[in-house]
């Protein structure tokens, strides 16, 4: 496995989510207010959320074969980078 060849991957699905959750949230907020007359601010932003979560869960459980082969020993090691180079 090469360790960071999916790191933009992964990062261009979150992003993807945020985008989502950000689109879903605005729509749900416009129309619930025009349609529903709720207060589209707090049902936009709780369907957003799902919408957006759902949507990362998706596409995470995808790339769980990466999180299976972090080890103790991995996550040792790159915090010692990190602290050393702090």
């Amino acid at each position: 496995m090469r360790p960071y060849a999916s790191r933009e991957e992964l990062y261009r699905k979150i992003a993807l989510s945020k985008v989502a959750t950000s689109s879903t949230a605005g729509l749900s907020q416009i129309s619930s207010k025009s349609i529903f007359k709720l207060d589209g601010l707090i049902v936009g932003k709780i369907f957003g959320d799902i919408v957006g979560a759902s949507l990362l869960f998706k596409n995470i459980k995808k790339r769980e074969d990466i999180l299976r082969n972090v080890s103790k020993k991995d996550i040792k090691k790159n915090l010692e980078k990190i602290y050393i180079l702090s």
